[in-house]
Order: structure tokens, then C-alpha cells, then sequence
């Protein structure tokens, strides 16, 4: 195939994702982020696009669409479940005196940390993928950090004494991307590191959201600093109520800073790291 005829076939390829991309974008408008008809035009799309990306991985059209398989198929879906959260966060402290959690948003909360795990598994497993197709060696060591391997014993990255995620290829997404040959040309090392490094800093995020969701065990909404179970009043002097004492229970950003960590380690001139606030 011609230089040219494939320029055009990338561009064709890029056209038909961006209708994808805003068939998608229109449909989460107007519906909850687990619909049914939106996880399927999500998926629709985040699998041609890493179609894209194995499989035209020095096009230069292909490499400017790198961030919309973060930006269109996890981001925006993060940002649909925190509006939902902020809204129904916003109803109960109206509809209740103290700042208990209703049904809604304990089921809320519920869906938004299922997704987030969902794409913890989906995004390590690319990463181990990018790692194995491109023979990105100098990344091995931030994988395994993150204890992020693969369930294959011959892999390089196995690890069988502890669990393993799934990779990338065990996701019906992947499965008509072309593999490319493992020779990388000159200057396509760094722009490939790179991309592994970013995809920690997003596994990073993933990780920072779970944590700030994540009330299980006394722990207080993120940016607060007690929970709704540590407000219980008691009889003091002349029978007048007091609030006990509250106990601050600290949040665990280990995982997020850990990912950030290897991410900064493996391209340090990377300057997407997310900062924990």
C-alpha cells in the first residue's frame, strides 16, 4: 500500500470515530452513565480506537488521537458520575437535618467504584500491552512496582505468585487490533514510554477517585474531615445536647501516589502528573 493511500485510509479510520465520538457524547447527555445504550456505544468506540493505535502506530493523525481513548471512554464517563453524585449530595443535605447518605446516593456511590475498578483492570491491561508489543523493557520495573502483570507464565511480566490483572488482549475491545512489529523507528521509543507513562498517571486518578468515593469504614467524604456516623449527641450539663468528639479518619492515596510515582520515574519529562489535593 502507497504512503498516501494509507494517510487516507487513517483519515477515513478517524473520520467514522469522531461521528462515533459524538453519537457518544450526545447520547450520555441525556442518560444515566450505565445505560445500557451508552456503555455499548462506549465500548463501540474506546475498541476502534485502540484499533487505531496498534494498528497505525507511527501514523502521525493516529498518534493525535491518544488522549481521546482516556478523554472519550473513562473521562467523560468520571465526570458524568461526579455530576450525578454532586446533585443527589446537594438533595440529601436538603431533605435531611443531618448529613446521613440516602439509598440514591449509597447506590450511586456503589456504580461509580465499579466503574473505576472496571477501568483500573481495562487500563493496566493496555499498559502491560503497549509494554509487550513494543518491547518498551525500561517500563518492566514500573509495571511490576505497581504489581501490574500478566496471567501468562511465559510473559516477561508474570508474576503467578500474586494476581494478576487481565490484559488487554483478554478484552473482546481488542480483539481486531493488528499487532506491529516490536521495531521501533527513531524517536518512536520516547513517544511510546511516554504513552505507557501516561497511562499510569491515569491508572494514578483511578486510584485517587476510588479513594475520595470511598466511605466504607467510617471514612469522611473527601474534603471533609468527619463522617455522618461520627455525629452522635449526647446529654451534657443541664441536659443540654453536645456532640461527642470526632474522630478524624485519614484517607489512603498510597495506590494514586504510587502510580504517579513510576510514571514521573519511567518519562520525568512528562508534565501531566495529576497532583493529590
Amino acid at each position: 500500500m502507497s504512503a498516501p493511500a494509507k494517510k487516507d485510509e487513517v483519515s477515513s479510520v478517524l473520520r467514522d470515530i469522531k461521528g462515533l465520538g459524538l453519537d457518544f457524547h450526545k447520547s450520555l447527555k441525556s442518560s444515566v452513565p450505565w445505560d445500557r445504550d451508552v456503555e455499548f456505544q462506549r465500548h463501540n468506540l474506546r475498541r476502534r480506537l485502540v484499533n487505531v493505535f496498534f494498528a497505525y502506530p507511527f501514523a502521525p493523525q493516529a498518534e493525535a488521537e491518544e488522549n481521546k481513548l482516556w478523554l472519550d471512554t473513562t473521562y467523560a464517563l468520571i465526570q458524568a458520575y461526579r455530576s450525578r453524585l454532586a446533585k443527589q449530595d446537594a438533595e440529601d443535605a436538603k431533605n435531611s437535618r443531618l448529613p446521613q447518605h440516602s439509598v440514591q446516593m449509597r447506590k450511586l456511590q456503589n456504580k461509580f467504584r465499579a466503574f473505576l475498578s472496571a477501568e483500573e483492570s481495562f487500563w493496566s491491561g493496555f499498559a502491560l500491552r503497549l509494554v509487550r508489543t513494543f518491547g518498551l523493557t525500561e517500563a518492566k520495573p514500573a509495571l511490576l512496582a505497581l504489581n501490574i502483570t500478566s496471567p501468562d507464565p511465559s510473559d516477561p511480566l508474570a508474576d503467578v505468585s500474586r494476581s494478576s490483572v487481565p490484559t488487554i488482549d483478554d478484552d473482546p475491545e481488542s480483539q481486531n487490533a493488528v499487532e506491529p512489529s516490536t521495531a521501533l523507528p527513531p524517536g518512536q521509543r520516547d513517544r511510546k514510554l511516554d504513552a505507557v507513562s501516561k497511562v499510569l498517571v491515569h491508572l494514578g486518578d483511578l486510584a485517587r477517585y476510588r479513594e475520595q468515593y470511598n466511605e466504607v469504614g467510617g471514612k469522611p467524604k473527601a474534603g471533609q474531615l468527619k463522617h455522618s456516623e461520627d455525629w452522635k449527641p449526647r446529654r451534657g450539663r443541664g441536659g443540654k445536647k453536645e456532640s461527642s468528639p470526632i474522630v478524624t479518619r485519614e484517607r489512603d492515596f498510597t495506590r494514586a501516589s504510587e502510580c504517579y510515582q513510576q510514571a514521573r520515574l519511567l518519562f520525568p519529562d512528562n508534565g501531566s502528573f495529576s497532583v493529590l489535593r
